[in-house]
């Protein structure tokens, strides 16, 4: 009996308790509200005023809207005490989340706004410490800013180093990643490579930086410019050429007395390339080259040997271009060899030189493409082949680009003339005998070979070739190529599938930036080309439309799982735009479809809506997201029916959501599987639902989706 008493006595206690914890959190009281030019503030949108950490949070929010900086920070450190930590998708009550919880972020702001630099600088390291975001990241730079504005402390630019030397180069690449890195005595804020700014949003002491850049044939300035967070600027410019032409090279006829009766002929050729010649091989063997590094004489003796009918031949400029193919050895009846060819082989497809028909006067042998209608998927073509003219060649032009000019290349070789001379007397060389030989070799050019690289910029692209002899005959090939994207020609399983939603917007009258963000995300996203995305014409709208909250305007996470069951997506980004008062806020979250968990996290974050810096937080978006999801190998060391291990992890930074391919003899894709935990070294994954388990086995290849 007395127990009972006793245990009533308890629950009433607990009863009473529980009530004035209500009462003290949730009751209703007399709330200080700031006017600003008449309009009310520190407010929620349900006008109730409580005390948890939740209200508090909007309140604050609220009063940062109309600047009361000092009611938001009194908000702000009530929430803080009801709930501590920084973080998204905090659970608020239920299965209602608000998307973003950050007192200490916005604390730090508010600070920032009353010049209380110390108290802005702390809360924004809490909130970086606890949940990073791209806002916390760019007043925790201006916070810095302000702190060596009025310390003094900064008194040095930045320095710019590299990996490139410091003098010109050459380069057959482009786009050329420049690369390298920023230092500052304190914090390098900015970085920009030819005036397109690096991505970057919290400013350090050491930033590694890489750019690509478009580069034009012939000499570029490329200019590096670097600023610290007191706007002390350094800059760099570096002189780069770009050759995408292998070295030219001449075969001179093979003269009766320089046929051996030991089986074997003297082979005499001329090696012309602006950049430099680097290496020249024949028969596979390194030969000696005198002259000029640009303008190169080769003589070498060459042993016949029965049956072989072309000597195989290479060489490489110091941009990195080759030139390569098989000199032929024609045999006349007499048993004597004919090796009357005049060769300048461009390229990387070893070709052999055949004699040109009598009736030909000009004749194009191609190699590739080998039809005048080709569809390919590469950025890029190499055209392929031979020209041969029996009255010499004038010039060659490419889509009216002038690619060979025996004119000019006369003009070069007498502008070095004087060098040339000076160098063969150093290396003791006859002058006068080899540059009658260079000359005549040079009479008796009429072959040429081709390997021009063609930029597909367009979805089609014609190719115009014009040939011209000394004689003023023409000759003219046309080329139809069409390029078509990457996923027509292989197949969808090699990358992640992700089906990408349109933006929601946060706040009212943001349709028109909520359009342009979306669309230039998504083309962003296909730039990057890490993930095969679902075209938008096959979203579901109308279920779209339906999974908008009448309150926060977000994207029900369970419902952009159906999306992404309905499209065949593995993963759907949504997202959404906010502007404030102080700048336009993007922030997007990778959900998986197979599990309907919230995976990733990212935003970006502008002060302003000027549209670079609009298109540059959304590439940056969509390259957080592309580097969130790295590209690693590795194998199966383990199987239990559907369930793997695999010896990669979160070393690899792999995460679960992601997705391995499973292939037999690393080349055949047979199956796909989830992961599901990660650790240090290894990880597990599941295999899809609808694939068979039965061919896979222990020791198979992997390699991330």
């Amino acid at each position: 009996m007395h127990g009972s008493n006793r245990m009533k006595s308890i629950f009433a206690c607990l009863l009473l308790l529980s009530l004035w914890i209500c009462l003290v959190s949730c009751a209703k009281v007399e709330q200080r509200i700031c006017i600003k030019d008449g309009r009310p503030y520190c407010i929620t949108s349900d006008r109730i005023y409580v005390v948890n950490w939740d209200a508090c949070y909007r309140r604050g929010v609220n009063c940062m809207e109309g600047e009361c900086w000092d009611d938001a920070i009194e908000e702000f450190q009530q929430a803080i005490e009801r709930r501590s930590k920084d973080q998204r998708h905090a659970r608020a009550y239920g299965m209602h989340f608000r998307e973003e919880y950050f007192p200490h972020r916005e604390l730090g702001i508010c600070y920032y706004h009353l010049d209380n630099i110390p108290e802005a600088m702390r809360e924004l390291e809490v909130s970086m410490q606890q949940t990073p975001s791209a806002r916390a990241k760019y007043y925790l730079n201006q916070v810095r800013r302000s702190h060596l504005l009025s310390t003094g402390e900064d008194v040095t630019s930045p320095v710019i180093r590299l990996d490139f030397p410091e003098e010109a180069f050459w380069t057959n690449q482009t786009p050329l990643k420049i690369r390298g890195v920023v230092q500052d005595d304190h914090y390098v804020a900015a970085i920009s490579v030819n005036q397109t700014p690096f991505f970057m949003e919290l400013a350090e002491p050491s930033i590694p930086f890489s750019l690509p850049v478009e580069l034009e044939e012939g000499w570029n300035t490329v200019r590096i410019v670097a600023q610290d967070l007191v706007d002390r600027p350094a800059e760099k410019r570096i002189r780069i050429c770009l050759d995408q032409q292998g070295p030219t090279v001449i075969v001179n006829p093979i003269q009766p007395d320089q046929v051996f009766a030991a089986g074997q002929v003297l082979l005499n050729a001329v090696i012309y390339d602006k950049s430099g010649i680097l290496s020249v091989r024949i028969n596979q063997k390194e030969v000696p080259r005198f002259g000029l590094e640009q303008i190169c004489l080769i003589e070498e003796v060459i042993p016949l040997t029965p049956g072989v009918r072309t000597i195989p031949f290479w060489t490489q400029d110091r941009a990195g271009n080759t030139t390569k193919g098989e000199i032929s050895l024609l045999q006349e009846s007499r048993n004597k060899p004919d090796l009357s060819m005049r060769l300048a082989c461009k390229g990387d497809m070893p070709g052999v030189l055949a004699m040109i028909p009598e009736e030909e006067i000009i004749s194009f042998d191609m190699t590739y493409p080998s039809e005048e209608d080709l569809t390919t998927y590469y950025p890029e073509i190499f055209l392929e082949g031979r020209i041969g003219t029996r009255n010499g060649i004038k010039r060659i032009t490419l889509n009216d680009e002038q690619i060979f000019d025996a004119a000019d290349l006369q003009d070069v070789i007498q502008k070095n003339m004087q060098n040339l001379v000076h160098m063969l007397n150093r290396q003791n060389k006859d002058p006068e005998r080899y540059i009658r030989m260079l000359q005549e070799i040079l009479d008796r050019y009429n072959t040429y070979h081709l390997n021009q690289r063609i930029r597909l910029e367009e979805e089609f692209t014609v190719v115009r070739l014009l040939v011209e002899d000394n004689d003023g005959n023409q000759g003219r090939r046309l080329f139809h190529i069409q390029k078509i994207p990457r996923e027509e020609v292989f197949k969808s399983e090699q990358r992640m599938i992700m089906a990408l939603l349109p933006l929601d917007s946060a706040t009212e009258n943001a349709t028109e930036l909520q359009r342009y963000v979306s669309n230039k995300l998504l083309e962003s996203f296909v730039n990057h080309g890490r993930f095969n995305l679902v075209e938008r014409d096959k979203l579901p709208w109308i279920l779209i439309e339906k999974t908008i909250q009448a309150g926060g305007k977000i994207y029900k996470d369970d419902v952009a799982q159906q999306i992404g069951e309905i499209v065949s997506a593995e993963g759907v980004i949504c997202g959404y735009i906010q502007k404030r008062a102080d700048g336009t806020e993007i922030l997007a979250r990778f959900v998986e479809v197979d599990t309907g968990l919230v995976r990733l996290f990212h935003d970006v974050f502008s002060p302003s809506e000027d549209i670079g810096n609009i298109n540059l937080i959304t590439s940056g978006l969509a390259m957080k997201f592309r580097d969130a999801f790295p590209i690693c190998t590795g194998a199966i060391i383990g199987k239990n029916g559907k369930r793997l291990r695999i010896n990669s992890g979160s070393e690899k930074n792999i995460f679960p959501g992601m997705i391995f391919n499973i292939f037999k003899d690393e080349q055949e894709l047979i199956a796909k599987a989830n992961i599901r935990e990660t650790w240090d070294g290894y990880s597990e994954a599941e295999v899809s639902k609808d694939e068979n388990t039965g061919d896979i086995e222990v020791d198979y290849r992997v390699r991330t989706r």
